[in-house]
């Protein structure tokens, strides 16, 4: 029985005395020191700047989209013209005479 309680004894004794005879620990790791929140003019400025990317990629791409639309428009405006010109110089023609022999 003595020997039980003098190895219970020594169990509970031992850790707190091991630990005191080790190395130190290591210092402390510093924190890592956190980025300030940027400022509301800083980010409405970078609202703003996103907006205007935005923005401008919308007007490329609206321009990408609608140029062959315009395209087409203009060669089938300038067939119209044509054909009205056409149409008016024979018109002009019949009325003066000049067309018939």
């Amino acid at each position: 029985m003595r020997r039980g309680t003098a190895f219970a004894l020594l169990l509970l004794l031992a850790p707190p005395a091991l630990a005191q005879q080790g190395e130190a620990l290591p210092p402390p790791v510093p924190r890592q020191s956190v980025a300030p929140e940027p400022s509301l003019g800083e980010r409405a400025g970078a609202a703003a700047d996103r907006a205007a990317r935005a923005t401008a990629r919308t007007a490329r791409r609206t321009a990408n989209e609608t140029r062959p639309a315009l395209e087409r428009a203009g060669r089938w405006t300038g067939r119209r013209l044509e054909g009205a010109g056409e149409w008016t110089a024979r018109q002009g023609r019949r009325l003066s005479g000049d067309g018939q022999q």
